[in-house]
């Protein structure tokens, strides 16, 4: 099987990866003759599909069948003195009463395996991409509340300097900061670049300047969490 590397039309959780595949083995057969795929891959599929379902419900049972055996375990152990403790038999199987097998390999390399070899040719019709799902998923959108600048500032040369990103889709980098020299927290710089340098006159005596730097959207509105920083200037040098 080639690597089809970008695969960028497969679900990233098992339920939702499950659902994809059942659809693009259900609809498949209608385009078999179109793809030049083989008679034999649409039976092998459908077999992996359902033996893969198998699977899931053994998984499903065992899971009951445990916490079943975890309350048994409970009670056997602080069940009141005096009290009958029952431990009831097994209502579900936890697997396969014999060896189960399935010829052709996993399910999703099966069909990963089809795809491949499809795909990319011009028989692989844009219909044919959306029935199946080929196409690729929407990005989900950034978690605005979690987004936050990288920043990294140092004192040097008589200057701080600062190195920072702008992570999507904050269109603008403020930085604040508070010199403690009465006048509050200040506006520094608004900018959109990677890189700052702040040339405010330092102060005669060591000094903490205290830094807080948001990322703002294209209409100046605060994106995100801030970033504190402190770098420690002297007009003389540290």
């Amino acid at each position: 099987m080639s690597n089809h590397t970008t695969r960028n039309y497969f679900p990233s959780t098992e339920k939702e990866q499950f659902i994809w595949a059942t659809n693009f083995v259900t609809e498949l057969p209608q385009f078999r003759a179109a793809l030049g795929l083989p008679e034999d891959t649409i039976v092998l599929l459908n077999g992996a599909l359902s033996f893969l379902q198998k699977i899931y419900n053994f998984h499903a049972a065992a899971v009951s069948i445990a916490r079943e055996r975890t309350a048994n375990k409970h009670s056997a152990e602080w069940s009141p003195v005096g009290q009958t403790v029952t431990v009831q038999a097994n209502t579900t199987p936890t697997g396969p009463t014999s060896t189960a097998t399935n010829p052709g390999g996993g399910l999703y390399a099966q069909i990963f395996g089809s795809v491949d070899g499809f795909i990319n040719s011009p028989k692989c019709t844009p219909d044919i991409k959306t029935t199946l799902r080929l196409n690729p998923l929407p990005k989900p959108d950034p978690v605005l509340a979690d987004l936050v600048s990288e920043v990294n500032a140092k004192f040097t040369g008589g200057e701080v300097l600062f190195h920072l990103t702008r992570p999507a889709p904050a269109k603008l980098i403020r930085i604040n900061c508070d010199r403690h020299d009465g006048a509050g927290v200040k506006t520094v710089a608004v900018i959109a670049q990677a890189r700052f340098t702040d040339h405010h006159e330092l102060p005669a005596e060591r000094t903490n300047w205290d830094y807080h730097v948001n990322l703002l959207d294209g209409d100046g509105n605060e994106l995100g969490k801030t970033v504190y920083i402190t770098v420690a200037v002297r007009k003389d040098g540290l």
